[in-house]
C-alpha cells in the first residue's frame, strides 16, 4: 500500500472512532436523562401520596371534631379506647421487632467442679511431659551413630 492509501485509511479509522465516541456519549447522556426523569417522577408520586395522606388525616380530624361537637363533649371512653389500641399496636410492633432480632444465648457447658478441673489440669500436664520425653528420646536415638556404620 502506498502512503496516501495508509493516510486515507487512518483518517477513516479516526473518523469512525470519533463517531463511536460521540454515540457512546449520547447514550450516556440519554441514560442520565432517563434516570433523572424517573427520579423526578418518583419524587412527584411521593409528594402526591403525602398530600393525599394529609388530606385524609385532615378529613378524619374534621369528622372526629364534628362527632365531638354533636355529642357535646368528647367521650372519655372513646379516647381511652383509642389510646389503648395505639398502645397495643406499639407493643405488638415491639414484640415483632424483638422476635426478629432475637438471638438465642450461647449454650453454656456443664460447669466442672474445681477438683475435676484441677485433676484434668494435672493429667494434661503429665501427658504433655510424657510426649516431650518421648520426643527427646526419639531425637537422641536419631542423633547417635549406629554401630553397623562404624564397622564398615
Amino acid at each position: 500500500m502506498s502512503v496516501v492509501e495508509l493516510r486515507e485509511r487512518l483518517a477513516l479509522l479516526k473518523e469512525t472512532q470519533k463517531r463511536e465516541q460521540e454515540e457512546k456519549r449520547d447514550q450516556i447522556i440519554q441514560g442520565k436523562r432517563a434516570k433523572s426523569q424517573k427520579l423526578q417522577n418518583t419524587v412527584e408520586q411521593i409528594s402526591f401520596c403525602r398530600a393525599a395522606m394529609g388530606r385524609t388525616a385532615a378529613l378524619r380530624w374534621e369528622e372526629k371534631k364534628a362527632r365531638a361537637a354533636n355529642l357535646g363533649t368528647p367521650s372519655q371512653d372513646e379516647r381511652v379506647l383509642e389510646l389503648q389500641r395505639r398502645m397495643e399496636e406499639r407493643a405488638a410492633e415491639r414484640r415483632r421487632q424483638t422476635a426478629q432480632l432475637h438471638v438465642p444465648p450461647p449454650r453454656v457447658g456443664r460447669p466442672q467442679l474445681p477438683a475435676q478441673t484441677e485433676a484434668q489440669h494435672w493429667l494434661e500436664l503429665y501427658q504433655s511431659r510424657e510426649r516431650r520425653l518421648q520426643a527427646m528420646q526419639e531425637a537422641d536415638r536419631t542423633c547417635q551413630p549406629t554401630h553397623h556404620l562404624e564397622a564398615a
